[in-house]
C-alpha cells in the first residue's frame, strides 16, 4: 500500500482515505496549492478537488503528480516547476508555466503515469504568482512512500465439521423414485436422522458443509472395527443423480456452491443386518462414515461421523379365524441368542380380526348366524388392505423410535396371513397410493415375507367345507366349526357386495394368487405325527362328539367327521404329509424344500387343539419355528431358503 506526507510553510496536514493530502494557504493571497497523487486510472476527489488515489502491482507503483491551484482570488496566471527525487538522488523536473491572462483553476500535471519502485521519494512543486504587486513563490512537498504489495493470501484450507444424514423421503426429497439432485432444497431440509434400516432399499442423503468451495470431499464407510466391508454389509454410497446398483464403500463427492460450500452423497442402506454372530442378539449397530475434504490449500481436513443401521421392523400377521393375541401370544425363540433378539426386535401385528357390519347374506348359509361376522373369515384381497396399512405404519412407526430412515419392513405370516400378504402388491390403497409408490423408491414396503404353514397351493380341507358339485355332504361338520367362530365362506355380501369368503379363497389357490412377488419368499412347515393325532376320537373327547353328532347319528353323514381319526385323518390329505389343515407341499409352495424348513410332530394352529390335535402348533415356541424365524431374518435376502 502507499502512504502520503508533505510538509509546507504554513504546517498543515490533512490525511483523506489512505493517501496523505496537504494543502498550503498563504496569508497575503486567497491561493491554495497542493501537490496530489493519481494512479491506475481509480480517482477519489478531496474536497479541495484535488485528485488521490494509489494503485500497487507487483512490488511497484505507477503514479501521476498534479498540482492544483484551487483559486479563489485575482490571480492572474502562475507558473509551475517541480521535482521528483528519491533519497539522495533526483529523478525528474517538471517545468510548467501559464501567462498571466486571467483566472484558471486548471489542475496540472507535473508526473504522469510515473512507475516506482518500492521506497520513499519527495514531490516539491514551486508556484509563482503573476501580479503587480510583490509575490513570494509559494513551496509545497510531497512525501510519497511506496511500499511492496504484500503477499497474495493463501487460500483458505477446506474444514469438515459434521456430517449429517438427511431422510429423503420424510423431507419430500424424491423426484420421481429417486433422489433430487436440487440442492437447494436439500439445503432447507431438517429431517436429520441418524442411521437408516438394513433392508437395502432405503436411501439417506449425506449432506457435508466444508469451508471452502471447489474440490472434492472423499467419503468412506467403515464399520466398527475401522475397516471397509462389503456394501451388502454397511451399504454404499453413490452420488446424487446416480444408480443406487453402482453404491460403493468410497465415494469422491463434489463440493458444490460458493456461499455454503457443501458435499453431497447418497448412502444406501445395507441390504442385510446379519453378518455373524457377532449380530445375532442385537438389533442396532454402528458404522463409521468419514468425510476428508482436499482443495488447494493442501492439508486436508477429517472428520468422523458415527452412525447406525438397524434390523428393519417385523410386522407379524396372523391366519384364518384367529388373532394377533392368539397366533402371537405365545410366539418366542427357545435359543438365547434369538429369544434376546426377538425381545429387542421392533414389531407389531396385523389385526384383520375385526368385526364386519352389513352383512345382508352368506353362501353358504347358517341356520342361526350370529349378529356380527370377522373379517378372518373373508378373503385374501378383503384383508389385504388393512394389512398393508399396518406394514405402511409400522414402518412409519419404527422411523420415530429409532430416528433412522426406513421404508421397508420384514413380514412373518402364520397360515391365510402369508396368502394376504402375497395379494397385498394389487392392492391400491386410499387417494391412488398402492403398494409400491415413491415413499419406497417403486419396490414396495416389503424387504422379506417368513410365510408358516401358509397354503400357497390351497388345501383340499378347504373345498371340503364347502358344497360342491355332488351337494353338501359335510355341512354338519362346517355347522359345528361355527358355533366356534370358524365360519366357511365361498362368498358373503356386505351391503349388498359380494365378497369372496376365507375357505373359498383357500379353496381356490394357487389360481387366485400372483405367480411370483415383488419380494423374496421363504417357507417354514409343520407336519403332524402319530403322536399328534393319537386323540383325535378318544373317549369322551370333542372330536368323538363330533364324529358321533356328525356322522354315527346323522341321516347324511359327513365325510370329515367320519375321518376324524388317528388313523384316516391323512387321508383327507390323499396321504401327503400336512400339518392337520394344508399339505406340506403347499405350506413349501412346492419348492420342495422338506428338510430344514419342515418341523416334524407340529400341527397348524392352537385353534385345532379344540378337536384334539396335540400340541405343539407353529407358532409355539417348543415346534422349534420361532428360532427357525429368527435364522431367516438373519438369513441375506438372496439365501438358499429365499425364492423370488
Amino acid at each position: 500500500m502507499t502512504l502520503f506526507s508533505w510538509q509546507g510553510s504554513m504546517n498543515m496536514k490533512k490525511l483523506l482515505f489512505v493517501v496523505a493530502l496537504f494543502v498550503l494557504f498563504s496569508s497575503q493571497l486567497l491561493f491554495g496549492q497542493a501537490v496530489c497523487v493519481y494512479g491506475g486510472g481509480t480517482t477519489a476527489y478531496a474536497p479541495n478537488g484535488c485528485a488521490i488515489a494509489a494503485t500497487t502491482g507487483a512490488g511497484e507503483n505507477t503514479i501521476s503528480v498534479y498540482v492544483n491551484p484551487g483559486y479563489s482570488g485575482a490571480l492572474r496566471g502562475y507558473e509551475v516547476s517541480g521535482t521528483l527525487s528519491g533519497v539522495g538522488q533526483v529523478l525528474g523536473n517538471s517545468q510548467l508555466s501559464f501567462p498571466c491572462q486571467g483566472p484558471t483553476e486548471n489542475e496540472e500535471v507535473l508526473w504522469a503515469n510515473t512507475v516506482l519502485s518500492p521506497g520513499v521519494y519527495v514531490a516539491t512543486a514551486t508556484i509563482t504568482a503573476c501580479g503587480s504587486y510583490p509575490h513570494t513563490p509559494w513551496v509545497a512537498s510531497l512525501t510519497i512512500r511506496v511500499t511492496p504489495s504484500p503477499p497474495p493470501s493463501p487460500p483458505t484450507p477446506c474444514s469438515v465439521s459434521s456430517v449429517s444424514l438427511i431422510d429423503p423421503v420424510a423431507s419430500g426429497l424424491l423426484s420421481g423414485n429417486a433422489v433430487t439432485q436440487d440442492t437447494s432444497r436439500i439445503a432447507a431440509a431438517s429431517s436429520t436422522v441418524s442411521g437408516a434400516a438394513a433392508d437395502g432399499v432405503t436411501q439417506v442423503i449425506v449432506e457435508v458443509p466444508t469451508g471452502q468451495a471447489g474440490g472434492t470431499v472423499q467419503l468412506t464407510l467403515l464399520n466398527e472395527n475401522g475397516q471397509q466391508d462389503s456394501v451388502a454389509n454397511d451399504g454404499g454410497l453413490f452420488p446424487l443423480g446416480g444408480d443406487p446398483g453402482s453404491a460403493s464403500s468410497t465415494l469422491p463427492a463434489p463440493v458444490q456452491g460458493t456461499s455454503s460450500p457443501t458435499a453431497y452423497a447418497v448412502w444406501l442402506a445395507p441390504s442385510n443386518y446379519y453378518r455373524g454372530t457377532q449380530d445375532a442378539a442385537t438389533v442396532e449397530r454402528s458404522l463409521k462414515l468419514q468425510a476428508q475434504c482436499t482443495n488447494s490449500a493442501g492439508s486436508p481436513a477429517t472428520v468422523s461421523q458415527t452412525i447406525s443401521t438397524t434390523r428393519p421392523p417385523v410386522v407379524l400377521v396372523h391366519g384364518i379365524w384367529s388373532s394377533p393375541s392368539e397366533t402371537w401370544g405365545y410366539f418366542s425363540p427357545t435359543i438365547q441368542n434369538n429369544l434376546d433378539m426377538w425381545n429387542l426386535l421392533f414389531q407389531e401385528s396385523a389385526d384383520y380380526s375385526g368385526a364386519v357390519y352389513g352383512v345382508t347374506a352368506t353362501s353358504p348359509s347358517y341356520q342361526s348366524p350370529p349378529p356380527v361376522y370377522y373379517q378372518n373369515a373373508l378373503g385374501f384381497s378383503y384383508n389385504a388392505l388393512t394389512v398393508l396399512q399396518k406394514v405402511q405404519k409400522t414402518v412409519g412407526d419404527f422411523e420415530k423410535v429409532y430416528n433412522v430412515a426406513a421404508v421397508q419392513a420384514d413380514v412373518v405370516a402364520h397360515s391365510m396371513g402369508g396368502d394376504i400378504a402375497r395379494v397385498m402388491p394389487s392392492v391400491t390403497v386410499l387417494f391412488g397410493v398402492g403398494f409400491v409408490d415413491q415413499s419406497n423408491y417403486g419396490l414396495g414396503p416389503v424387504h422379506k415375507l417368513i410365510t408358516i404353514g401358509t397354503p400357497h397351493q390351497g388345501s383340499p380341507l378347504a373345498g371340503d367345507l364347502l358344497p360342491y358339485g355332488s351337494g353338501d355332504p359335510n355341512s354338519c361338520f362346517r355347522n359345528t366349526l361355527e358355533e366356534e367362530h370358524m365360519p366357511s365362506f365361498q362368498t358373503v355380501w356386505i351391503g349388498g357386495n359380494p365378497v369372496d369368503g376365507a375357505v373359498g379363497d383357500l379353496a381356490a389357490a394357487p389360481a387366485n394368487l400372483p405367480p411370483s412377488e415383488p419380494f423374496p419368499m421363504a417357507y417354514l412347515a409343520g407336519s403332524t405325527n402319530a403322536a399328534s393325532l393319537q386323540n383325535l376320537d378318544s373317549t369322551l373327547s370333542r372330536s368323538e362328539f363330533l364324529r358321533i353328532g356328525c356322522w354315527t347319528l346323522a341321516i347324511n353323514g359327513s365325510p370329515l367327521a367320519y375321518d376324524l381319526t388317528p388313523t384316516l385323518w391323512n387321508s383327507v390329505f390323499t396321504g401327503q404329509a400336512n400339518d392337520g389343515v394344508v399339505p406340506v407341499s403347499s405350506q413349501l409352495n412346492t419348492t420342495g424344500s422338506t428338510g430344514a424348513n419342515t418341523f416334524q410332530g407340529v400341527i397348524h394352529s392352537p385353534g385345532i387343539e379344540t378337536l384334539n390335535f396335540a400340541p405343539p402348533s407353529e407358532v409355539d415356541p417348543q415346534s422349534g419355528i420361532p428360532d427357525a424365524v429368527v435364522n431367516l431374518l438373519n438369513e441375506a435376502t438372496n439365501g438358499p431358503d429365499f425364492d423370488r
